[in-house]
């Protein structure tokens, strides 16, 4: 008769789960976006534009860094969907996650690099971003699609801190991370387009705090 043969399931040892030398955690640790001296670097690439590309290339991440939107958002930005505020700021109207209406305020820095970008090489474009003139139908574009998008974004050539090759969804990250850092939940949400400062904290609160600037009690100090 043939013994009857059992599977056996090993679980993790509880004791030896969160190694300090398991790289799975460092990732997560660092956070998914990219480190601000990647963001400098990109920055100072795109710094003196020489053709169409790095003009276009230097608008998306711009106006990427400053909105925090997906790409299947930042890709449907169309001049057409303007607001001015009173302050005089100019603001997108889109369709967002869960085909909620959201807007978008890339700020002046941003919007100048879009005109430039429009002004050299698209002329009365309404969409923001478009795609290189297509040399097999006559030097036709199309406005840029998510699969565009992400194809430029990778040809960058950076990876996040959690070691991963760059992506548009990185560069909202980024731009999230960065602002719950600075100004706290309800700053990151409204960016995020979060239903609640509750989720951003859930997934943007850092592992580990400095307080050396407030915690101050030598003389002189604080």
């Amino acid at each position: 008769m043939q013994a009857l043969r059992s599977n056996v399931v090993h679980f993790p040892d509880r004791r030896t789960r969160h190694r300090f030398d398991d790289p799975i955690h460092e990732g997560a640790f660092f956070g998914k976006g990219l480190s601000d001296s990647t963001v400098r670097e990109l920055m100072e690439e795109f710094q003196k534009p020489l053709n169409e590309q790095m003009y276009r290339d230097r608008a998306i991440l711009y106006v990427a860094l400053r909105t925090a939107l997906r790409a299947q958002e930042l890709v449907q930005l169309r001049w057409s969907q303007t607001v001015e505020t009173p302050e005089g700021d100019t603001v997108f109207r889109f369709v967002g996650k869960g085909s909620k209406v959201r807007y978008a305020a890339p700020g002046s820095e941003a919007l100048q690099h879009v005109k430039e970008y429009h002004e050299r090489f698209l002329g009365k474009s309404d969409y923001l971003f478009m795609s290189m003139p297509d040399r097999g139908r006559s030097n036709q574009r199309h406005p840029l699609s998510t699969r565009g998008l992400q194809k430029i974004v990778a040809g960058w050539n950076k990876v996040t801190c959690s070691g991963r090759s760059i992506h548009p969804h990185a560069l909202r990250h980024t731009s999230v991370q960065k602002a719950m850092d600075s100004g706290g939940s309800i700053l990151a949400q409204k960016l995020a387009g979060h239903s609640s400062p509750a989720t951003t904290s859930k997934f943007y609160t850092r592992p580990y705090v400095d307080a050396s600037l407030v915690l101050q009690w030598a003389k002189g100090e604080g």
